[in-house]
């Protein structure tokens, strides 16, 4: 039997489930890679809060099956802190969300700026779903971010209403955000790394956003939005 309990994820887990079963990428992880047998614990999410310990009993051919022994956790649904972030090249920008997921957002709303390097709105939807699969399991979360599809940053401020707080990060702001009050449902947006147009920020001000300072140093677009998202995902508690 394993010493350390791996983490899955599987998104038909429901509370009462008394069984568990892990197909695709979560069974080749347990049979081909970690090799993983009969009387194996293994620890699952659902990605909406519920957490198993489960005892493998069958690996099969395409896939395992494990019965459930234990709920670890049952968390409520996070307060929301969801991060708009600027559209990057596609290695930054999976680093920013794997980074980001473990750090504590409850979603992801890339956005297309004035100023990107990349002017496409792709959707990597499927891609970046895997990526905070997996960065979900790394840091032991039990919600999984809302993926969306990029957006026009001249459409973004019309999602604001969804939200008690937005805030922009801004190496220019005046100060820090007050961090240590009772959290509330928070949009971060963070622009590209030469930052948005007047016109952007003035549409973002207009409509509530409140510039935040991040750090005095110049920071890549994706190192400010892991310390904008770090900084408001301090005294949230578990996600």
């Amino acid at each position: 039997m394993s010493f350390h309990t791996f983490s899955f994820y599987s998104e038909d887990l429901v509370p009462g489930d008394t069984r568990v079963w892990l197909i695709d990428d979560e069974h080749y992880h347990i049979a081909r890679v970690l090799r993983m047998g009969t009387a194996d614990r293994v620890r699952v999410t659902n990605g909406r809060g519920l957490v198993v310990t489960a005892e493998i009993d069958h690996v099969g051919a395409k896939r395992t099956s494990a019965q459930i022994v234990g709920v670890d956790a049952n968390h409520p649904e996070p307060v929301p802190l969801v991060l708009s972030l600027a559209m990057l090249p596609r290695e930054r920008m999976d680093l920013a969300l794997t980074q980001c997921t473990e750090a504590g957002i409850t979603g992801w709303m890339p956005i297309v700026a004035e100023r990107c390097h990349v002017r496409k709105t792709i959707d990597r939807g499927e891609r970046w779903n895997r990526i905070a699969v997996a960065a979900l399991k790394q840091s032991g979360r039990a919600w999984l971010p809302r993926i969306e599809a990029p957006i026009d940053a001249r459409d973004l401020p019309a999602k604001f209403k969804a939200f008690e707080s937005v805030v922009l990060a801004d190496m220019g702001a005046a100060q820090w955000m007050d961090i240590t009050a009772k959290p509330v449902a928070t949009l971060a947006i963070v622009g590209p790394e030469a930052g948005f147009t007047d016109v952007e920020q003035s549409h973002f001000a207009g409509a509530g956003a409140r510039p935040m300072h991040v750090s005095s140093q110049r920071l890549r677009a994706e190192t400010a939005a892991i310390a904008v998202v770090s900084l408001l995902a301090l005294n949230r508690g578990p996600v």
